[in-house]
């Protein structure tokens, strides 16, 4: 991912936080024994130290079917937060062209699979109790065999984190008058993507005054 110094996230921290807050990803693939990238949108979950993003496939998806052939599978996961079309008005200086900010993290590694029914049932636990609502949320119950036939109907894989690469770009490039002059338009579009969009440029200015 090109990203110039001043749109770099603070830390790796920063970078994995923003994929707990976006779950839900791009899963690309290249494995070695096939010259294409495949790709697939799905939820991930992200272990507490970073180290593993868990996913899952239907079975009935062509993609993971090379994943079995022996060779090396890489992957690359890519989670995208706000972003919004930032025009030329928006600046409160004369000379300026059109951009797009925008957040996006990409984590990329190894992957292997791990089909077995015990670790389908585990990911499918985790990942409802992750998503839904407290104690009033729908509970998956892997005790119940309609849930473990419908399990079979997918495949879950791990990815050992080794590489994470984050672009948070909010018009850092910008001065401060330029900066807040996008805020307010931001603000003032009545869009909820541009509003998201001003509130990270707002945290980010504050985070710099500090």
């Amino acid at each position: 991912m090109y990203t110039p110094k001043q749109f770099q996230p603070g830390s790796d921290a920063d970078c994995l936080d923003f994929v707990r807050a976006n779950p839900f990803g791009i899963l690309a693939t290249h494995s070695t024994d096939s010259p294409r990238i495949e790709t697939t949108h799905t939820p991930f979950l992200l272990s507490e130290d970073g180290s593993v993003l868990t996913g899952h496939i239907a079975r009935a998806n062509p993609h993971w079917k090379s994943w079995q052939a022996g060779g090396t599978t890489l992957a690359k996961c890519l989670f995208h937060g706000p972003h919004a079309y930032i025009s030329p008005r928006y600046y409160a200086t004369e000379f300026n062209v059109p951009t797009w900010n925008y957040t996006a993290v990409d984590l990329s590694g190894r992957l292997h699979i791990e089909d077995s029914a015990e670790q389908c049932l585990k990911f499918l636990s985790e990942l409802t109790e992750r998503f839904e609502p407290g104690e009033a949320g729908w509970k998956f119950d892997t005790g119940d065999q309609r849930y473990s036939k419908l399990a079979d109907a997918i495949v879950v894989f791990s990815i050992e984190v080794e590489s994470i690469e984050g672009k948070f770009k909010l018009n850092q490039n910008k001065s401060r008058g330029d900066q807040e002059s996008v805020i307010a338009h931001l603000v003032g579009s009545g869009h909820h993507a541009d509003q998201e969009v001003a509130s990270l440029m707002e945290e980010n200015l504050n985070n710099q005054s500090c």
